[in-house]
């Protein structure tokens, strides 16, 4: 679906992008897959759709990635990423993307007021190992203060990597919740020249 900036993406719209760009490159040359999906949703929208799983999630700090945060929507990710592209802020990054010398933005919204349910680890929330134990080693050998719990929340941000295909189409690489809202929104675009910015994002 090529980039639109006008602020009229529906949930149907974004979930079609999804589903294009899930393990999906945007060139021969590109090496990464999208994987919004399959990272950062936790109940599937539709057949044969991507997810992840609580397992998954925790094994994203305790394995081999060791990540300090993971979140994932709660069934809302389509619905979380439209609500997204179609603010001022959404539509200021999807503006920068149509630039031809523009190769990628990572952008940071503030989406608090779609009240977005979403699940996550932190590596600094756990509940106390037992037997008075002042830490844990998981098996990978990360060290923790103890068992990793879930957090349920409401997301008050998103952090969306956005791309074009070859044919402008736009393609979601990643989109993941964020427990607080970013302020102030931002976001880093990567021009083909190599170059990197930082903007904020207009509220």
């Amino acid at each position: 679906m090529p980039i639109k900036t006008t602020p009229t993406y529906t949930e149907h719209e974004v979930s079609r992008i999804l589903r294009e760009s899930e393990e999906a490159s945007i060139s021969d040359q590109d090496r990464g897959e999208g994987h919004a999906e399959g990272l950062h949703e936790l109940l599937a929208r539709g057949k044969n759709r991507a997810s992840t799983d609580l397992d998954e999630m925790e094994q994203r700090i305790i394995g081999p990635e060791r990540k300090r945060r993971t979140g994932a929507f709660v069934g809302t990710q389509a619905a979380a990423i439209a609500f997204a592209l179609n603010k001022k802020a959404g539509q200021t990054a999807l503006g920068w993307l149509s630039y031809e010398k523009c190769e990628f933005i990572f952008a940071q919204i503030d989406i608090a007021a779609g009240n977005f349910a979403m699940i996550g680890y932190d590596g600094d929330v756990t509940t106390p190992a037992p037997g008075g134990a002042r830490f844990v080693v998981a098996p990978g050998g990360v060290a923790l203060t103890g068992f990793l719990v879930p957090i349920e929340a409401r997301a008050g941000g998103i952090a969306m990597k956005l791309m074009k295909t070859s044919g402008k189409d736009l393609h979601i690489r990643t989109a993941f919740p964020l427990i607080a809202a970013p302020n102030p929104q931002r976001a880093n675009i990567r021009w083909r020249d190599g170059h990197n910015q930082d903007q904020d994002l207009p509220i």
